[in-house]
């Protein structure tokens, strides 16, 4: 019975520690992010390099892995976040290990899904435009979707997202 109690107030302050100190990394951060993505026809040669670079970022995101994060972005990275601006990599990579790999004020991200990303790719740079929904785990989980788009630079023969770009708003449960 007493480790029954002991085990049940290490849960509780566990949460608590989680609910009302949103800066520190929760336990629940440590799942992975389940990543998908969802249609997009990109046949073409060009178009595919930028959806393996693309891919690649997102596989980052759904290990909760910074250091392949940081492999996909240009040292130029800007990141448009609702009506935020954030400029550098080092302060993307921050801003994404606190918004998104962290514990959010809605929780903590559980999915993403990548609805039909379109690629067009003019000479050394590319656009990826896509809808995202994320889903925040958590004793109410709740759903957010972003319009968004990536835009990509090629630099050594290799594809760097140089600007983020969304804008996330809740999703009305007819929208789902």
């Amino acid at each position: 019975m007493k480790t029954l109690i002991s085990k049940a107030l290490l849960v509780s302050c566990l949460f608590s520690a989680c609910t009302y100190a949103p800066d520190q990394q929760c336990f629940a951060a440590s799942e992975p992010i389940k990543v998908e993505i969802v249609g997009g026809d990109n046949k073409d040669s060009e178009n595919e390099q930028v959806l393996i670079a693309f891919k690649k970022l997102m596989q980052g995101l759904g290990q909760r892995d910074l250091g392949a994060i940081g492999e996909c972005l240009s040292p130029d990275v800007i990141l448009f976040y609702n009506h935020d601006l954030v400029y550098g990599k080092q302060a993307v990579l921050d801003h994404i290990s606190k918004r998104v790999l962290g514990k959010e004020p809605a929780g903590t991200v559980d999915s993403i899904t990548v609805h039909h990303p379109f690629i067009k790719v003019k000479g050394e740079t590319a656009m990826v435009s896509f809808r995202a929904v994320k889903e925040f785990a958590g004793p109410k989980p709740t759903k957010m979707e972003s319009w968004c788009w990536e835009v990509f630079e090629r630099k050594d023969n290799q594809w760097k997202v140089l600007q983020f770009h969304s804008n996330w708003t809740p999703l009305k449960d007819s929208d789902q």
